[in-house]
């Protein structure tokens, strides 16, 4: 597997087109513009956010960028200019970041997320099934219209799964919830099922 790092570091350009076989990309806080991954389909990782990226795939950034990566386990493009998603070609993601993105829909329902960040995003609406949010356990919808609506409160206490049990390999994981919202007292079932809740 073959990685490049390259977080915080003032790039303005990158050239990966002849790393066909590159499974992890970081490139946190640069100050790209313009990237190309169309021969970079084998990326499990694609690390992003911080930055002013207009292009991806010599296309303007939009809810199919990512769709030409079917291996693709973490995405982070936190304070990128998107304003919608399509995970529907990622069966594979587990840990995504769209915090401080204007994405406002997100369907999760095609992968089993472990972690969803989406604190200070325009995120409104979030659609799932018991199956795709199964192995969550970090779930980040501070600062969000999300979790102003009484209903997905509501339903996420019903929904987020029970963290009290130990998972195929015997351990128990707790679960954290980041959340300002004010209808605390709806959570309370939470606590039964192993899960924290921060403010």
């Amino acid at each position: 597997m073959a990685a490049l790092r390259a977080n915080n570091n003032r790039l303005k350009k990158i050239d990966v087109s002849k790393s066909i076989e590159l499974n992890t990309l970081e490139l946190k806080g640069n100050k790209i513009t313009d990237l190309d991954l169309t021969n970079n389909t084998y990326l499990s990782s694609i690390i992003l956010g911080n930055q002013s990226i207009a292009t991806i795939n010599n296309l303007p950034i939009s809810d199919t960028s990512f769709s030409i990566f079917p291996y693709l386990i973490d995405l982070d493009i936190s304070n990128l200019p998107f304003h919608s998603l399509d995970l529907s070609k990622n069966p594979k993601l587990k840990n995504l970041d769209i915090s401080g993105t204007d994405i406002s829909q997100l369907d999760i329902s095609y992968s089993k997320i472990e972690s969803l960040k989406a604190s200070y995003s325009q995120l409104t609406n979030l659609y799932y099934h018991p199956n795709s949010i199964i192995n969550l356990c970090d779930l980040r919808i501070e600062r969000t219209p999300f979790e102003k609506e009484p209903l997905n409160i509501r339903n996420l206490n019903a929904a987020l799964p029970d963290r009290s049990k130990p998972n195929q390999y015997g351990d128990t994981i707790q679960g954290v919830l980041y959340t300002h919202t004010q209808l605390i007292d709806t959570l309370k079932d939470l606590l039964n099922k192993n899960w924290v809740i921060n403010p």
